[in-house]
């Protein structure tokens, strides 16, 4: 069943001699739950599972976040959708793993909202079945962007009127298949670097 883990500020974890199991230090505290809990950040909640644990690998899918910052390897791992909308949060930093098909879904994302991914070559944000009426990734805020490519019918609404100071922070940005890239407007400190 799943459990939450307490790990103290000085706490570490390393593997026995016979490199068969974890062992954490100081100490570990155990308690009923639905995910790992480390009470420094790190936090696997949801439907985290840990598929594969050797001397060199802890392999984990799903739902793993440390500090604001979140895996996605699947629409799963990203907020609920609420009427085709996915709000992403505030000051928030969403590293793609691989591509993710939001499904019809869009995403909102908040201010300060970062969304990274590894290579454009292999982390593409796409939403099959969202129309042109609507653009997969909509933002007021400052929205800095690295290594993913875009698909989308409608890529971006993006509008900083009202908003002083907003960025536009791209790097390895690349859209594909994409006829209407959309709007961009009214951001201050733009840099960008896409294909």
């Amino acid at each position: 069943f799943p459990v939450t883990i307490f790990l103290g500020s000085n706490a570490h974890i390393r593997f026995n001699a016979a490199r068969d199991a974890l062992q954490v230090f100081p100490g570990l505290y155990v308690t009923g739950g639905t995910g790992v809990v480390f009470q420094d950040n790190l936090n696997v909640s949801g439907t985290t599972t840990l598929t594969s644990l050797t001397a060199s690998t802890a392999q984990i899918s799903g739902g793993l976040s440390i500090d604001g910052t979140y895996f996605i390897t699947r629409k799963e791992d990203l907020p609920a959708p609420v009427s085709g909308i996915i709000t992403l949060a505030n000051n928030a930093t969403y590293y793609f793993l691989k591509d993710v098909d939001l499904l019809g879904d869009r995403l909102v994302c908040g201010q300060n909202t970062t969304l990274i991914g590894n290579s454009s070559e292999n982390c593409r944000l796409k939403s099959t079945g969202l129309t042109s009426a609507n653009p997969l990734i909509t933002s007021q805020w400052s929205l800095p962007m690295r290594f993913m490519a875009i698909e989308a019918q409608y890529a971006v609404e993006l509008n900083a009127t009202g908003n002083a100071n907003q960025a536009i922070d791209w790097i390895g940005v690349n859209f594909v298949n994409t006829p209407k890239v959309g709007t961009i407007r009214d951001y201050t400190n733009p840099y960008r670097d896409w294909e």
